[in-house]
Order: C-alpha cells, then sequence, then structure tokens
C-alpha cells in the first residue's frame, strides 16, 4: 500500500508499523491504522517470532498480538488479558510483505491467507 506513506487521514489508517518500544528498546510493537486490524498499538505475545527475524525464507509467520492499552496515568501501556488475534506475515520480497490479521482466532486455527489479506510495501 504504497499511497500510505502520504500521510492524509484516510492512508493514516493503512499504516502498519513493526517495531521497538521507545520507552524498553527490548520490547517489540506492531501498530495498525485500522486497516488491517483495529487501529491500535499490539505487542507479539513472548511465544511469537520476532518481527524483525522474518524473511523471505522464512514463510507465513504468525505472530499471536497481544492489545496494548492505553495508560490510565503515567506514561506505561498495560496488556490487555487475552491476545487479540494471529498477524499472519509473510515476506514477498525484501520490501514487500503480505499480512492479514484474524481477531479473535488462534494459531492452530490459522491455515492460509484469504482474500482479505493486504500486501504493503516497505
Amino acid at each position: 500500500m504504497a499511497e500510505s506513506s502520504r500521510g492524509s487521514p484516510e492512508t493514516c489508517a493503512k499504516q502498519l508499523a513493526f517495531t521497538c518500544d521507545v520507552r524498553h528498546p527490548d520490547a517489540r510493537r506492531v501498530s495498525s491504522g485500522g486497516t488491517i486490524a483495529p487501529a491500535s498499538l499490539y505487542e507479539p505475545s513472548a511465544d511469537s517470532p520476532d518481527p524483525a527475524e522474518i524473511s523471505v525464507k522464512s514463510g507465513p509467520v504468525k505472530l499471536v498480538l497481544v492489545l496494548l492499552m492505553p495508560p490510565e496515568t503515567g506514561p506505561e501501556h498495560h496488556r490487555a488479558a487475552s491476545a487479540a488475534g494471529i498477524l499472519l506475515v509473510q515476506m514477498l520480497t525484501p520490501n514487500h510483505a503480505k499480512v492479514e490479521f484474524f481477531p479473535g482466532r488462534k494459531g492452530e486455527e490459522i491455515t492460509d491467507f484469504t482474500a482479505s489479506a493486504k500486501v504493503y510495501e516497505r
């Protein structure tokens, strides 16, 4: 979704970021603008692969995403009690990722992408 780099409100919803937390550099984060998963900040579960390690050779990879709730006071987010769902990610090329979010699902329930998958460009 190359147009998501333009920054307008309608294209910001298409953004997807795999990053580290600014306050806790060892903590992995996934941020969705709303097209792939509900707009929010997520944390891959501890047993999910590190998104930075996903490559073309990896094939489809399942990330269990836990919703990070906004802080009520102070700067720290807190985790939701259960996983939000599975993010299936496959690097098609070093700069193109196929992704699809399966809300409320468990990893063993996901076998492949559906027609709802999107391809993102870095």
